[in-house]
């Protein structure tokens, strides 16, 4: 194909120049217009002339929003998908609106919807920040969601778990006592002190408001301590309410239980207790009024074999 140019025919167009048809029919060079420098028709062009840069085919002093100057290529080139404005493809200046831009290197970022692990996302500058340690995951600059060191509560990492809670080893946080616990050890229900008003026992360290039999409520260590020997119940370590049946009975005087009743007392199986005899009996059994042996002055008297009177 020949073309015309300033009244000579060539056989290819010049760099700067590109052909096209003319009304003659014949082929003509025309010059790339300014600032391109070498183009393909009158408004696409392939380079530019210096101190320009080429962007979809035109030229021009600065890149559109989307695009980047590209020195290799002395070009705009397109940023990564989902940002608006970067200085590389590979580094990112400002986000499509619901993306954040999380930091790779110091040279390269990324948009992204979901900050990664370890950090979050920082709505007022759009970019993923890195959670302050201890913190493992997190969900602002203070409340954390993890912890790399420590236990989790109410969005903190602490060194070591507050009353009414406990270290929950395999969650890595610190979970509620239950049962009326105030303190509590590896498990919600597992108390080492009460709550107010509660006692602990210790034989399966629950906290409740009622002592159980054979024990009673110690107030100051708030526990429910042992009774004495062969007390059923008992006001506190020294003085018992009530005698296990069959093995003692209550000595009111000292309150205490004991296995035989002193001089002037009987065992009354009904009440496991110990009860005066009447008062000329010096000594009786079975009831009041059965007399062993009698005070000075009166004498026993036998009202049947087995009972006696004075």
């Amino acid at each position: 194909m020949i073309y015309l140019f300033s009244g000579t025919c060539l056989s290819s167009c010049s760099s700067t120049y590109y052909y096209a048809s003319q009304v003659s029919g014949q082929y003509a060079c025309i010059n790339c217009i300014s600032p391109c420098l070498t183009c393909t028709n009158g408004s696409y062009c392939l380079s530019c002339v210096a101190g320009y840069m080429l962007s979809n085919g035109l030229c021009s002093t600065s890149c559109t929003a989307s695009y980047y100057f590209n020195s290799s290529l002395i070009a705009c080139a397109s940023c990564s998908n989902s940002c608006l404005i970067c200085n590389s493809n590979s580094f990112c200046q400002l986000c499509a609106s619901t993306y954040y831009i999380n930091q790779l290197s110091s040279t390269a970022n990324e948009c992204v919807t979901n900050c990664p692990s370890t950090t979050y996302a920082n709505f007022i500058s759009s970019s993923c920040q890195v959670c302050i340690y201890p913190c493992g995951n997190c969900s602002s600059q203070i409340d954390c969601l993890s912890c790399q060191e420590g236990a989790l509560y109410q969005s903190r990492c602490l060194s070591s778990c507050p009353d009414t809670t406990f270290l929950n080893i395999s969650a890595s946080i610190c979970s509620s006592c239950g049962g009326n616990c105030l303190t509590c050890s590896m498990s919600s229900t597992y108390c080492l002190t009460c709550q107010p008003s509660y006692f602990l026992v210790t034989n399966n360290d629950t906290c409740i408001s009622i002592c159980p039999t054979g024990t009673y409520a110690e107030n100051v260590t708030q526990m429910c301590l042992q009774c004495p020997s062969n007390c059923q119940t008992c006001l506190n370590s020294t003085y018992c309410l009530s005698c296990i049946s069959g093995r003692t009975f209550l000595y009111l005087p000292t309150n205490n239980c004991i296995n035989d009743c002193p001089q002037g007392y009987y065992g009354n199986t009904t009440t496991i207790a110990c009860d005066l005899c009447n008062t000329k009996c010096l000594t009786c059994s079975i009831n009041a009024s059965n007399c062993l042996s009698c005070t000075t002055g009166y004498y026993l008297v036998g009202l049947t074999v087995s009972s006696f009177n004075c």
